[in-house]
């Protein structure tokens, strides 16, 4: 089945973010990660050609509070830490996004992620800011990991249901936008490949 056909011609495009704070309004954006899963005998898989993540800069008078950075990790004074201006990550990110949804024949991007909706708030006041019309993910619904993981798995940590899902976890590699994306996706698409949906019978 392909991916047009099995999520309502909506193509999942796995989003992690890393922040100043929780106010997408006012926070800043600092890593941004994409992943955009593919199909291969029939499973959803995660490849490594469809990871894409940006170091971003902050924008002039964005918060960034220093909990957050302890959580992450993020040290902005790093000589070897290359970021792009905002703007240019999110246009370059829907850019990416745009030419997957293309490549698979769908008409919109859902955001999907472990508490996906503070991701698309970020990515959306983030392209609010900047003025950016043509963001390709729908407005508001997403693919929540953390229901899906309840559910499944009867654990809403990603890290727990991660192990519960036989899915290897570094916790010294977390809070990265590039490993949780990429985890998360590999989360994702354990929890699809295990569903019994079958569009048989179905109008």
């Amino acid at each position: 089945m392909e991916l047009k056909e099995r999520f309502r011609s909506f193509l999942p495009i796995v989003v992690d973010v890393e922040t100043g704070g929780t106010e997408p309004d006012r926070h800043a954006l600092l890593e941004l990660c994409v992943v955009v899963p593919e199909r291969q005998e029939d499973e959803l898989v995660v490849r490594k050609v469809g990871i894409h993540n940006w170091n971003v800069t902050p924008y002039d008078a964005s918060a960034v509070e220093t909990g957050s950075l302890e959580v992450s990790g993020i040290d902005l004074s790093r000589e070897d830490r290359i970021s792009i201006p905002e703007e240019q990550a999110m246009r370059e990110c829907f850019q990416t996004v745009r030419k997957a949804i293309r490549r698979h024949g769908c008409t919109r991007a859902i955001a999907t992620g472990h508490n996906a909706h503070f991701d698309l708030a970020v990515m959306k006041a983030a392209a609010k800011r900047h003025g950016i019309k043509r963001d390709p993910f729908h407005p508001f619904s997403v693919l929540d990991t953390v229901s899906l993981s309840a559910v499944a798995y009867g654990h809403t940590v990603l890290s727990v249901a991660c192990e519960r899902a036989e899915i290897a976890f570094d916790c010294d590699r977390a809070h990265s936008a590039r490993y949780d994306a990429t985890v998360t996706a590999k989360l994702f698409c354990r929890l699809v490949n295990s569903s019994s949906y079958s569009r048989s019978g179905l109008p």
